[in-house]
């Protein structure tokens, strides 16, 4: 799993991790860990993610940017990227987003002695790593609290899948209306049926 490109459009109403990366490619600078909370209360969250990436290397304490606010600002070359889940998500946010870990061994690249991975995959059950370790627990510290467990090494990737995001709530006007019209038997009985029109 790796970073995310942010796309141009994209803002933080619509931006769920905690921090953001800001890096950029011509002047070799990087900035791994910027605080979204701290960015939305002094920018907002109408600019758009990138626009606000280039105001941080323009307004950089040491050797800032002078392309980020240059004119239009395209000769800057700073990027945004969103970190993967595993690297800001605890148990808590994957136990209650249904998501799901696979881990793989990769007992093949441990010690100078070539060793034979595991033939299997092994899903990991999170509501017990949430009960043995915490709800609060990162996920990005998993890996230095598992072994595996069929060879126990501690050689292995842990795959996380989150699922898509929930479908858009059931809309009426998607489906035909259905209303209340009499037959000549259900008048005689007092009854009304239901038929599409």
């Amino acid at each position: 799993m790796t970073f995310r490109l942010i796309e141009p459009h994209e803002t933080f109403r619509t931006y769920n991790a905690p921090t953001v990366q800001i890096e950029c490619v011509r002047c070799k600078r990087n900035a791994p860990d910027v605080d979204v909370h701290n960015l939305r209360q002094r920018f907002g969250e109408g600019l758009p993610i990138v626009a606000i990436a280039k105001q941080v290397a323009a307004a950089a304490r040491e050797n800032p940017c002078g392309l980020a606010l240059m004119g239009s600002g395209q000769q800057c070359s700073v990027r945004a990227f969103e970190p993967p889940v595993w690297h800001w998500a605890n148990l808590y946010q994957a136990l209650h987003g249904h998501w799901h870990a696979i881990m793989h061994c990769n007992r093949r690249h441990e010690g100078l002695k070539r060793g034979k991975p595991c033939a299997e995959p092994i899903e990991l059950d999170i509501p017990t790593l949430s009960a043995a370790l915490g709800h609060d627990f990162k996920l990005a510290k998993l890996n230095s609290r598992c072994e595996c467990p069929s060879c126990h090494t501690r050689s292995f990737e842990i795959e996380w899948i989150v699922p898509d995001p929930t479908p858009a709530p059931y809309s009426p006007a998607a489906e035909p209306m259905l209303k209340f019209r009499p037959t000549r038997a259900q008048v005689a009985r007092g009854r009304l049926g239901v038929v599409k029109e």
